[in-house]
């Protein structure tokens, strides 16, 4: 794993602009040749806050479909209610 870095980042017409070091922290790499560079990526969500973009079926997408599913579980939002208030 990497340390999260936070990015500046423009969406426009339902396209999202990153800037390279994203790219390539998401699996891009510049030497696949410019046809072949582009990386599958999953938007996975839950309200209100928390929406992540991961390489499709990578340990970060697995988990953060996890987390998804696991928002609809009463227990977990007791918890992270609880651990909000603390």
């Amino acid at each position: 794993t990497s340390p999260a870095i936070k990015h500046e980042v423009v969406v426009d017409n339902q396209t999202l602009y990153i800037p390279r070091a994203m790219a390539e922290a998401l699996g891009w790499r510049p030497n696949q040749g410019m046809y072949q560079s582009g990386v599958q990526l999953t938007l996975h969500g839950w309200e209100p806050s928390y929406f992540t973009i991961s390489p499709t079926g990578s340990d970060s997408e697995l988990l953060s479909k996890g987390t998804v599913k696991s928002s609809q579980n009463k227990n977990v939002k007791i918890v992270l209610s609880y651990l909000k208030d603390q």
